[in-house]
């Protein structure tokens, strides 16, 4: 078996995201974090939502990024210098310039009309330099896509069955850290004041969202809804976590009911399939007492169940927010989602890939924009 590292690829990408830089003016450390460029103008549509806050409520731009206009930012992680220092970093000269040109297209997207498609399209095509090590030392410089090297870490989460290992705030909760992110920064900017989350598992992701919504509500709700049907009894999905040994795996998980959300009364658990009529009857009686609704489609995964659960929540979805369908990476919620955006209900809804702005998700075109303007 081969050894591969990946010589031309770095986490200095991501960099700006945690990083700042001092304001000349202010002598403060501020953030990178503001979206720039054509990619990001779109969202700032948001302020005019009520309870919607607009990105640069939350981003403030710093002094030392304006005037910057070369190439496509995305979450302040500037493409253009990466990629010929570190993706492409090679003493190969025929390497680099292919390279290098492979990464032409990203740098001239723009997709200010098309939700970060043709970007992230050009991204995951665009290549990276790697070095390949035999047993015997012996070494060699490759290209290979940055698409092939994603597929590499899902090999690896997957075959080591790393997914069960995580956990959130004690609580088991199968959520790929990077899309653990994502969906909690997501939840940070549109600040719903409920989220609806189909499929419960051991609850870890309800906890996750639940504090972030604390973050910016008290008074911010979530209700989770799973039909347990394991012969389960008694506090919500106890038998669950066992049946997926999550205390073997995690001697110091607790219960969801063990949390500060729950104890907070941030969690509400419906033990109902969510398509039955009670499930639906305490939606919609949620969803009518607040403004700004968020719905996180991660039931079962068939196609069937993902696509009844897609068309009878989209109606509760608030103009403005956000369906996500999680493990797009299976063919069963792809399909429906496709199948649905294809459908009268679908038709207000955008798939939005600037959401894919770690470039590994396994739930890619998962993010589901609700247009406003448009009647369900």
């Amino acid at each position: 078996m081969r050894h591969v590292t990946p010589t031309g690829i770095s986490l200095a990408i991501f960099s700006a995201v945690s990083s700042g830089v001092v304001d000349a003016s202010s002598g403060q450390s501020q953030p990178l974090c503001e979206p720039t460029g054509e990619l990001w103008r779109t969202w700032g549509s948001l302020s005019d939502m009520g309870g919607v806050q607009p990105w640069s409520a939350h981003w403030s731009r710093p002094k030392a990024l304006r005037g910057l206009s070369k190439g496509v930012s995305i979450m302040g992680a500037r493409f253009e210098d990466v990629a010929g220092t570190r993706w492409c970093a090679t003493d190969n000269t025929a390497l680099r310039h292919r390279c290098m040109r492979s990464w032409d297209g990203v740098r001239n997207a723009s997709s200010a009309n098309d939700f970060g498609a043709e970007f992230m399209r050009r991204v995951r095509q665009a290549q990276v330099v790697l070095k390949t090590t035999t047993p015997t030392g012996n070494e060699r410089q490759q290209l290979t896509t940055v698409a092939d090297v994603l597929s590499i870490y899902e090999s690896f989460m997957e075959q080591g069955g790393l997914f069960h290992a995580l956990v959130f705030g004690g609580v088991m909760s199968q959520q790929v850290p990077n899309d653990g992110v994502v969906i909690a920064d997501l939840i940070g900017r549109v600040r719903p004041d409920l989220v609806i989350e189909l499929g419960t598992a051991g609850g870890g992701g309800s906890v996750q969202w639940a504090a972030a919504m604390r973050r910016y509500s008290a008074s911010a709700r979530l209700l989770t809804i799973d039909p347990a049907s394991d012969k389960l009894a008694g506090t919500p999905l106890t038998p669950w976590n066992f049946r997926w040994g999550a205390f073997d795996r995690c001697p110091h998980c607790v219960h969801l009911t063990q949390t500060p959300e729950w104890a907070a009364g941030t969690i509400r658990f419906v033990r109902e399939l969510p398509t039955s009529s009670r499930a639906l009857a305490i939606a919609h009686e949620a969803a009518s007492k607040n403004q700004v609704v968020l719905v996180i489609e991660d039931s079962d995964h068939q196609m069937g169940h993902v696509l009844s659960n897609l068309e009878a929540y989209a109606g509760l979805v608030s103009p403005g927010s956000y369906y996500v369908v999680q493990d797009t990476r299976l063919g069963g919620p792809l399909n429906a989602l496709h199948r649905f955006l294809k459908s009268p209900l679908g038709r207000c809804f955008r798939i939005d890939r600037r959401l894919e702005y770690l470039l590994y998700t396994q739930h890619h075109e998962g993010y589901l924009y609700r247009l406003k303007g448009c009647s369900v």
